[in-house]
């Protein structure tokens, strides 16, 4: 809600009202600093599953989830160049992180024990616990989200697109659409899907603690879609054994010869088709009407084959595999 949408990506404009509480709340779960947050979070856009990626997908699951944490990697070059001069110019976000250290110490420890009678399981459960749920719950976005879902919008990156993510993380379970459009404040694009933090947004544009939100149109989205399902389709295609076209043309002489010759070579359409390759009437349910039709001239395998049942594709797919030349009248 806040150091993600509203400050990391500007997903949209909100009143100082709500970005001081979502300050406090970030403070509270001990999530760093708006400005140290933020930072490292568009260092992960702009360098997605790369070595400069702070979270790093590439190097494993649990690496992205929390290991990271421990690797100091030298990125000072990379962060110089992350663009802050918006988080520095809100004053709020620069108070927070400017006293950080102080607030969210108070915030997440001595605030519950303040607020419950029993001082222990306040600080137990209403601190050390509750920053533990919090932490996990964001670190998924760091590690399932680019391990567990579809990629339906973009397949550049890890990002993918799933329910059991986005329940966990409050809505940023939809990661392959938020990595292809990172400026929208949704990232459940489809009103149903699973993203409380996209319907509080708007619930805070009702009352005019949000502005101006950010979505793409939905011809963006579904180009978007449209992309990265062709990618995927010429892979398949590349996948696929092809037959090659015939490189010779038989006349009718040339067919019967050689069904007298013992071939069983019949004229389907264009295609003369060779139904020995495999055995291959053997195993089709109208085999016999099949071997009855070799030698027939061209029309009345034509009507036969009107008449007795409509080929599907596949089934024209498997002729192809059985076509040795193309009919010349």
């Amino acid at each position: 809600m806040g150091y993600h949408r509203l400050w990391s990506h500007r997903t949209y404009q909100a009143s100082w009202l709500w970005r001081l509480f979502w300050v406090l709340g970030g403070a509270a779960s001990l999530q760093g600093s708006v400005r140290w947050w933020c930072r490292l979070h568009r260092l992960h856009h702009s360098f997605s599953d790369s070595d400069i990626d702070p979270y790093g997908p590439n190097k494993g699951f649990w690496y992205s989830h929390m290991l990271w944490i421990f690797h100091k990697l030298d990125r000072k070059e990379a962060l110089s160049k992350i663009n802050m001069s918006d988080i520095e110019a809100d004053p709020i976000a620069r108070w927070q992180s400017n006293n950080y250290r102080w607030l969210s110490l108070f915030l997440a420890f001595v605030m519950p024990m303040l607020i419950f009678e029993d001082k222990i399981q306040a600080y137990f459960y209403g601190g050390c616990l509750a920053r533990v749920l919090v932490w996990h719950s964001t670190w998924f976005v760091n590690s399932l989200a680019h391990w567990l879902g579809d990629d339906e919008y973009s397949n550049e990156t890890s990002a993918k697109d799933h329910l059991l993510t986005a329940i966990l993380t409050m809505g940023e379970g939809n990661h392959g659409f938020h990595h292809a459009f990172p400026g929208s404040y949704k990232n459940g694009v489809k009103w149903y899907s699973y993203d409380p933090t996209k319907w509080l947004i708007e619930l805070g544009s009702f009352f005019g603690l949000c502005y101006e939100l950010n979505h793409p149109a939905e011809n963006e989205i579904q180009k978007a879609r449209y992309q990265v399902g062709e990618r995927k389709l010429y892979t398949l295609k590349n996948s696929i054994a092809w037959p090659n076209s015939p490189e010779r043309y038989m006349n009718w002489k040339e067919i019967k010869e050689a069904v007298d010759a013992g071939r069983k070579l019949l004229v389907i359409g264009n295609s003369v088709v060779d139904i020995d390759i495999g055995n291959f009437h053997t195993g089709h349910p109208g085999g016999q009407v099949i071997l009855s039709m070799v030698g027939k001239d061209p029309e009345t395998v034509k009507k036969v084959m009107q008449n007795r049942h409509r080929h599907t594709k596949a089934a024209r797919n498997q002729m192809e595999n059985l076509t040795i030349a193309y009919y010349q009248e």
